[in-house]
């Protein structure tokens, strides 16, 4: 079985290097949609929230996402920064995404038909996945709120929260949101230990 899923890597990672990939051919429709179904979910139990595991793959985020809302805080209060760049690995964004319940990806079905419908791996970490936060401060600094938007690969998301014009979100909701969930998820860690 081993072998199966590994030839499925290789030929699922050439297409990131050789556009003209011609392997899936030794596949059939159905047998790349079962593997594609399997690597899903394989992924979200991983590293993303699938239930029974979160508390120890969200967990897994919680140190970085108290990194961003602090450097957040910083930014929004006016230190003179204008940005913060963080690389990692895809499995960080994975467990990030559902953490910060950005797009309804707090909620992973249990059927693993309707996961991938629901919950695509190759949607939230293509390569060079990206998850941004653009901040938005009035013109005068007392004539409003500050409001942040958010993208995953540069697509707008959205929140559980009351949104201001499309997908713009006022910091202050969005922080005690992410703040919440770190403080779920880091007292489930700390329960576990």
């Amino acid at each position: 079985m081993n072998f199966i899923f590994y030839l499925f890597y290789l030929v699922s990672d050439q297409k990131n290097v050789m556009p003209e990939n011609r392997m899936w051919d030794i596949y059939t429709p159905d047998q790349l949609y079962w593997m594609t179904v399997a690597e899903n979910f394989r992924g979200i139990a991983k590293f993303g929230g699938h239930q029974g595991c979160e508390k120890w793959t969200l967990a897994y985020a919680v140190p970085l996402l108290e990194d961003i809302v602090g450097r957040c805080d910083n930014a929004v209060a006016g230190n003179g920064r204008a940005a913060d760049l963080r690389f990692g690995h895809d499995v960080v964004l994975m467990a990030l995404v559902p953490l910060m319940c950005l797009d309804g990806y707090d909620k992973v079905p249990d059927d693993p038909e309707k996961l991938l419908a629901a919950w695509n791996l190759y949607d939230i970490t293509p390569m060079a996945a990206n998850m941004q936060m653009v901040f938005y401060r009035p013109v005068r600094k007392n004539d409003g709120e500050v409001l942040v938007k958010i993208l995953l690969n540069e697509h707008e998301v959205t929140l559980p929260l009351k949104n201001h014009n499309g997908k713009y979100y006022r910091w202050n909701d969005v922080r005690k949101l992410l703040n919440d969930r770190i403080k779920k998820y880091k007292t489930k860690t700390e329960r576990t230990k």
